[in-house]
């Protein structure tokens, strides 16, 4: 059952509310070069994720990224949402989560790949490039963009399951789980990884639509409990 539009507003409206309270502006963008050159003038020395690279692949024309922008127009926290058809273990054999093309050498994967426990198959939403500014960090902006973003997900009537992937140094910490609220943690690529060119282990994270409305509700609930009692 699909949740009412009206109570994903609300909980849109008081996740920006939250934000105004820091001075800081929720926005729903669709410029994907703009959060590439974002990432790359943030972080030089890391690979912007393809995944949301329009140089890389095509992006579904629903996808969107959310920007967090200070009174003077600064972008001091990002999250990104792709929107995907079919089922994730096959658009990570191919590659295609990340390329349209796979590289010549990603045969080297076929190896290292490891099939979720359940099919994760239908209509997908695909977060990642979390980026928080050094100087906004420590301010819960992450949880913040994230529950914005599921709550935009779950107003789309075809969504059957909220996705990501991470490397290993995050799934061994509890941000999935407790922060992010996947029931799924599962590693999924254990070796070469030709779009990063390097050795690496990666996670899959899922959950499905009604796991998803569960917990964003419960979430929402909870923090409006403590903020009752304050």
């Amino acid at each position: 059952m699909m949740p009412a539009p009206n109570a994903l507003e609300d909980i849109r409206n008081e996740l920006q509310q939250s934000a105004d309270q820091l001075g800081l502006r929720l926005s729903i963008e669709k410029d994907f070069e703009e959060l590439r050159r974002i990432h790359e003038a943030a972080m030089p020395h890391e690979k912007f994720n393809p995944t949301y690279d329009p140089a890389q692949r095509q992006i579904d024309p629903k996808s969107w990224w959310l920007s967090a922008r200070t009174a003077q127009g600064r972008v001091v926290a990002t999250h990104a949402v792709a929107m995907l058809n079919g089922d994730l273990d096959e658009l990570i054999a191919s590659c295609r989560l990340w390329l349209d093309r796979p590289p010549d050498d990603w045969y080297q994967v076929e190896s290292s790949l490891r099939p979720l426990p359940e099919p994760v198959t239908g209509r997908l939403s695909h977060g990642g490039a979390i980026w928080i500014a050094d100087d906004w960090r420590s301010r819960h902006l992450s949880s913040l963009l994230l529950m914005h973003n599921k709550a935009l997900c779950l107003a789309d009537a075809e969504l059957t399951h909220v996705t990501g992937v991470v490397f290993e140094k995050i799934a061994r910490r509890t941000l999935p789980t407790a922060a992010y609220g996947y029931p799924t943690v599962h590693l999924v690529i254990s070796g070469y990884f030709p779009p990063m060119r390097k050795l690496t282990r990666m996670y899959a994270l899922a959950m499905s639509r009604e796991v998803a409305e569960f917990r964003l509700f419960n979430r929402f609930r909870t923090a409006q409990a403590a903020s009752l009692q304050r």
